[in-house]
């Protein structure tokens, strides 16, 4: 994956990544937060990836130290797909850590 958007890095059409249900799991989070720390993207869905609390403090972790610094717009589920990312009220708290902080004025979080 990483290999994957380093390839694409500078391409500026590529401005939303879907990897709803590819059940990246929090281990493939950590590898993608890691990936796109300087990508260029604008919207991430990570709906239905059987996520934890681990996973979603990873990429928030990345987020707060200015990674994907385009990104207005991260999906975590959807109304199908609630009960595929259990990230739990660590998870929760992490979130609005991250929301309370309003990094860059970003429209963040769409949950």
């Amino acid at each position: 994956m990483a290999s994957l958007l380093n390839s694409h890095k500078y391409n500026k059409t590529v401005s939303s990544l879907n990897l709803s249900k590819n059940y990246l799991k929090d281990d493939g989070v950590k590898l993608l937060a890691d990936a796109i720390i300087d990508y260029p993207i604008v919207a991430l869905n990570l709906s239905n990836n059987e996520l934890s609390y681990k996973g979603v403090h990873h990429l928030c972790s990345v987020l707060a130290l200015g990674g994907a610094p385009g990104l207005v717009h991260l999906c975590f589920s959807n109304v199908e797909a609630l009960q595929k990312n259990r990230i739990g009220w660590q998870g929760g708290k992490t979130l609005g850590e991250l929301l309370r902080m309003q990094i860059r004025d970003r429209n963040l979080l769409k949950l």
